[in-house]
């Protein structure tokens, strides 16, 4: 099997730790310095000053740890990241920065290196000042003699936002009274929630994925013009008709468009919020009764609502 097929991850991400951990005093020194000065022209030296320029222009902020877990090397994006002093990074154990990464971890981490395998973590890392933040860590075996477990620490605090956003935002559509149906520029169904597959007859949303909007509506011209409209207009436009469910049965319904934008602005479809106002109609049917029976005890004319001369 390619190495590179063999990932193994590791999700640490709880709730945030209360506080930080306590420093561990360093069982061992792996490796003396890694931060060579000097002019040697050894085949050794060349290549542990290439790494070490190397890690200094790497994006990731990297740590380097002896097996125990003793950070022994770290790059100046480790120093602003995690906002420790240079000369403090070599008293540090790698659970002083990474919530988790206690020995149980550690033995871990060092037997699916020695495998081959490449180990992707999720974790709270821990700042100097106590605060947190989410971090992806990938892990890897330096090989320089001794195992060296270098871990690629980025900050995800952005991206882990926008998960929480996006997971609120679609807890927040699942639940709505109101049907929701995204639609892309084909008029097809790309997303429906569980209201809107209620309004149209169906058990399960999903069942409405891929379905051109205009088959579950009476007025399909009125429904392409709503949809056009919202496209070329940012407003919110709304028309009343029928839908047709899913045992051919009709329900009358008010529908809302706006056309829905990506991050630059263009147009990726419109959005679609239904409400069956089948009680409103009998309403407004049963006012209209009341009304042409006063009319007719007043000796009027009844007049005609739009309404029923639409029907007529």
């Amino acid at each position: 099997m390619d190495d590179v097929a063999k990932t193994m991850r590791i999700n640490l991400l709880q709730d945030a730790p209360a506080a930080s951990s306590p420093k561990i005093k360093p069982k061992t020194q792996m490796l003396n310095s890694m931060h060579l000065g000097t002019k040697s022209k050894t085949p050794e030296a060349v290549i542990r000053s290439t790494y070490h320029d190397f890690l200094q222009y790497l994006y990731d902020a990297v740590l380097v740890t002896g097996p125990t877990g003793k950070i022994v090397d770290f790059n100046e994006r480790s120093s602003k990241l995690f906002q420790y002093e240079k000369n403090e990074f070599t008293t540090l154990h790698v659970s002083n920065v990474i919530s988790g990464a206690n020995d149980s971890l550690l033995n871990t981490l060092c037997s699916d290196l020695e495998e081959k395998r490449f180990t992707v973590l999720q974790a709270y890392c821990i700042r100097k000042d106590g605060s947190y933040f989410p971090a992806e860590i990938a892990v890897n075996n330096l090989k320089l003699g001794t195992m060296q477990l270098s871990f690629f620490v980025r900050d995800i605090t952005i991206r882990k936002h926008a998960e929480e956003t996006l997971k609120t935002e679609h807890n927040a559509l699942q639940n709505a009274w109101s049907g929701i149906a995204i639609l892309n520029m084909k008029n097809n169904i790309v997303y429906a929630n569980p209201a809107f597959a209620r309004i149209m007859g169906y058990q399960l949303q999903e069942v409405l994925t891929g379905k051109n909007i205009t088959e579950l509506v009476e007025d399909k011209n009125a429904l392409k013009q709503l949809i056009e409209t919202s496209l070329s207009d940012p407003q919110t436009w709304s028309i009343e008709t029928y839908a047709i469910k899913n045992d051919n049965t009709k329900v009358a319904i008010q529908i809302f468009a706006t056309c829905n934008l990506d991050t630059e602005n263009t147009p990726t479809g419109v959005v679609l919020s239904c409400a069956n106002i089948t009680e409103r109609k009998q309403l407004e049917f049963e006012l209209e009764k009341v009304k042409k029976e006063l009319a007719k005890q007043n000796g009027q004319q009844p007049v005609e609502s739009n309404e029923a001369n639409n029907r007529a």
